[in-house]
């Protein structure tokens, strides 16, 4: 009854993983949250792995509780990240090719 498996990444300061989700480029969006910002404000994050899961890009989140991602396919092909946060009750919503250049790369 062992299950035996390897580190995909090791992240370090804040609390987290709080949430993941998978874009069809198969890039991991993994969520943390509690991260001091200039000003004394607390930010979340959301950080974009690769397939080797290296960070890609790291993104701040909509508030510091982000608890819950998904990644959903529009009508005309595109896809959205929608993010909830818990500190203000709400759900946020970004197209994903807003984290990356016209050739697909952060």
């Amino acid at each position: 009854g062992v299950f035996h498996c390897s580190v995909y990444h090791q992240f370090s300061g804040g609390f987290g993983p709080t949430a993941l989700a998978c874009d069809n480029q198969s890039r991991l969006y993994v969520a943390r949250f509690d991260f001091q910002v200039a000003g004394g404000g607390v930010v979340g994050k959301v950080a974009v792995l690769g397939e080797e899961g290296r960070i890609l890009n790291e993104i701040d989140a909509p508030g510091p509780e982000v608890i819950g991602m998904m990644v959903a396919q529009e009508k005309d092909g595109s896809e959205t990240l929608y993010v909830s946060e818990q500190s203000a009750s709400s759900i946020h919503s970004t197209p994903i090719a807003s984290f990356f250049d016209e050739a697909g790369v952060i």
